[in-house]
């Protein structure tokens, strides 16, 4: 997830420009695209780059630098981009060993929740990159869902969410994708550490982390508001030392940890929010895996037919090196080099 100091707030520049000149920004990043001849050609532009726009803060600049992050990066990771059938046996296997299921009501900021932990403990079967590519098929297919509700109109009951009574839950809250034709507020990953061991740890190949967190901080069109982990334990001590060294010091300042047992992270994401497992109004996270796990299923087709969002390097009209499957370019303008080994 694109990373955004909180000092901006939610859209600050870009929430004060009226429609008309989101329009022409919209139009003038089009064009912009449009001229780059090794990006691929988006079937809908213009909510494919307001999403971009608005996670930019409205910035033109910025936009077009994460949008070839985006596209570069999408290329140059084949571990986490190619073979992405959910059905394969690879990706039926992380299922098995994990819960990531998105929660269908928002915080009262609008923020969208998704929670993340072991649902089988066995270490030996844990293969990392299979672990990643699954976690950033699911990022993509919410911004897939989220586009097709606003498209049909039909929003949360296209994805069985309507069935929640809002007067059950804190004032603010909503149905995940009743965002009209706004985005997302910004996006809190929520992270059980419980069952988690050394044997995990040793499990984690650096050279896959490094790739991974370069895109989900740099490439991925996403607010992110902030990183919760329950049921800390020393171990996550240990496991944050590893993934320091690739992150930004803006992403670490988001973390907090809560202690087992403990009320704090209700300050952040109201416990009504939250499945029955954890005393919330939510249904089980059982029941919320078993409804993605369809729903991940059911795009089969569409993980295959978006695989051309990516750059072809091959036709990058530049004066710099066109070899970019390990180390990516040191860009033009506000980009920073960005280096993968």
């Amino acid at each position: 997830m694109v990373v955004i100091s909180e000092e901006l707030g939610c859209g600050t520049r870009n929430g004060l420009k009226n429609e008309n000149e989101k329009n022409e920004d919209s139009a003038a990043l089009q064009n912009w695209m449009l001229k780059q001849p090794h990006l691929p050609r988006v079937t809908s532009y213009d909510r494919f780059l307001r999403r971009f726009l608005y996670v930019c803060d409205g910035s033109l600049e910025k936009a077009k630098s994460v949008i070839e992050v985006y596209f570069t990066l999408r290329a140059a990771i084949p571990e986490l981009f190619d073979r992405r059938d959910p059905t394969s046996p690879e990706i039926q296997e992380v299922f098995n060993l994990t819960d990531m299921v998105p929660l269908p009501i928002t915080t009262p900021e609008g923020y969208h929740v998704q929670l993340y932990r072991l649902a089988d403990t066995d270490a030996s079967r844990m293969v990392i990159t299979d672990w990643l590519k699954v976690f950033v098929m699911l990022l993509d297919m919410r911004i897939g869902d989220e586009d097709d509700c606003v498209r049909t109109k039909k929003r949360s009951e296209m994805i069985g969410d309507s069935e929640y009574d809002l007067s059950l839950f804190p004032k603010g809250c909503k149905l995940r994708y009743d965002t009209q034709d706004i985005f997302c507020a910004g996006d809190i990953p929520l992270y059980d550490s419980k069952g988690i061991t050394l044997s995990h740890l040793t499990k984690l190949a650096v050279p896959i982390l490094k790739k991974f967190m370069t895109y989900v901080q740099e490439g991925h069109p996403v607010r992110l508001r902030g990183i919760h982990v329950m049921n800390a334990a020393p171990i996550v001590d240990k496991l944050l030392n590893i993934l320091k060294p690739f992150m930004k010091n803006e992403m670490l300042n988001m973390i907090h940890f809560h202690a087992p047992g403990s009320t704090t992270l209700y300050k952040y994401v109201p416990k009504e929010i939250l499945p029955v497992d954890y005393g919330g109004k939510i249904e089980s996270v059982a029941s919320l895996k078993g409804k993605l796990k369809r729903t991940i299923e059911n795009r089969r087709a569409w993980f295959e037919e978006t695989r051309y969002m990516r750059a072809d390097e091959s036709k990058r009209q530049d004066s710099r090196s066109k070899e970019y499957t390990t180390e990516l370019f040191g860009m033009e303008g506000s980009f920073r080099k960005l280096s993968i080994d």
